[in-house]
């Protein structure tokens, strides 16, 4: 279980985790908190009351799923994760290794290459050293 907390300036603070996995559970909540707080203080108007769970919101009834379509006959469900920081990771479908990942972008892999940078290459092309 990860311990939090907010600091003398009302910041989210992990430093209580000795735990790496702690730690890093409370750095994603940490990140999560910190971008409603700063997206609620440049927009309040975007909160909308009628979505807690205190009036009686149910997301299993009120929300879809966004539904990529299948391809041949594959299942549909984010297989993979992509991103270089643990707060900025998300899932994506590789659909067998069709799609992959390079450091925080998605490519296709039948199209393009990942160099060791970062930096996506034309398909058999050398990933050069930038100097």
């Amino acid at each position: 279980m990860s311990k939090s907390g907010f600091g003398s300036a009302h910041n989210f603070v992990c430093s209580a985790n000795v735990e790496k996995c702690s730690n890093q559970s409370c750095e994603c909540d940490r990140h999560f908190v910190t971008q409603i707080g700063r997206l609620l203080s440049l927009n309040p108007a975007d909160f909308n009351s009628s979505f807690s769970y205190r009036l009686g919101f149910n997301p299993l009834l009120s929300c879809t799923k966004a539904v990529i379509p299948p391809k041949r006959g594959q299942p549909v469900r984010a297989d993979q994760c992509c991103g270089t920081e643990l707060t900025s990771r998300y899932p994506f479908f590789s659909l067998s290794g069709e799609i992959g990942c390079c450091r925080s972008q998605t490519f296709d892999t039948a199209q393009f290459d990942c160099c060791d940078d970062g930096r996506l290459v034309k398909k058999g092309s050398r990933c050069r050293r930038e100097i």
